[in-house]
């Protein structure tokens, strides 16, 4: 899932790469920029979305579940480090992929100089990207445990309201203040208008969604309706 925000380097980062490529090519650098940032932001709330899921208290009744065998993680592990060489080295499987592609589209194949692949729509370096995206995450990484180095590490359920019961129930789950460290990280750089623009956006967003579940309310007998008012205006327009 979080491959979709197209963070390197997972396998969404490919693409998004080549658009950048085409980007600066055209020289769109206000786009390019946007789309970095929104990559950004689709990773966090993509990642809390695995947050909410796999992490956060553990249920009374999910006590006794114990972990996969080392039989079921040798093969997922296995799996993990064969798409990180992949990534690092994506010429020993592509390079001859590609060669045997060329016979039938010359047009579309890739040259090769080593771990560099150039094509029509750009160009791609595992290796590079590889090793800049490893020395960004230590940067970042660093810099966010220093900025919560005084943080106090609790165990299970050691959740303290003053001695007052929780409004909502979801303030009790772990990734319910889950950007907290990143807003003592990096809040300053958010000035409060956009927070209030964005706010806005949502709640416009959700009005329009509360009307379109409306209109689609998964009823089939309403989405047959539909189908036959759409059916006889596109008639009544032709014949008219």
């Amino acid at each position: 899932i979080i491959a979709l925000s197209g963070i390197p380097p997972l396998s969404g980062f490919a693409g998004k790469w080549l658009f950048y490529n085409a980007v600066l090519d055209k020289q769109w650098y206000f786009q390019g920029v946007i789309v970095f940032f929104s990559g950004t932001i689709a990773f966090l709330y993509l990642f809390k979305l695995i947050y909410s899921v796999f992490l956060g208290q553990l249920k009374d009744n999910l006590r006794h579940v114990k972990d996969i065998s080392i039989w079921f993680a040798i093969p997922i592990y296995t799996l993990i480090i064969g798409i990180m060489i992949f990534s690092a080295k994506p010429e020993w499987v592509l390079q001859p992929l590609g060669t045997m592609i060329s016979q039938y589209y010359p047009d579309a194949s890739l040259s090769w100089d080593g771990g560099l692949a150039t094509g029509p729509y750009g160009y791609w370096n595992g290796s590079g990207v590889m090793i800049t995206i490893g020395i960004m995450f230590t940067v970042l990484l660093g810099w966010l445990l220093l900025m919560a180095r005084k943080a106090t590490k609790v165990s299970q359920f050691n959740i303290v309201y003053s001695a007052e019961a929780p409004q909502r129930p979801e303030t009790t789950h772990v990734s319910y203040n889950m950007y907290a460290g990143y807003n003592k990280a990096l809040g300053w750089i958010v000035a409060p208008k956009i927070t209030e623009f964005w706010d806005n956006m949502t709640d416009w967003v959700h009005s329009v969604a509360h009307y379109g579940r409306q209109l689609y309310s998964g009823n089939a007998q309403v989405y047959v309706t539909y189908v036959v008012v759409y059916i006889l205006a596109v008639y009544f327009t032709m014949i008219f």
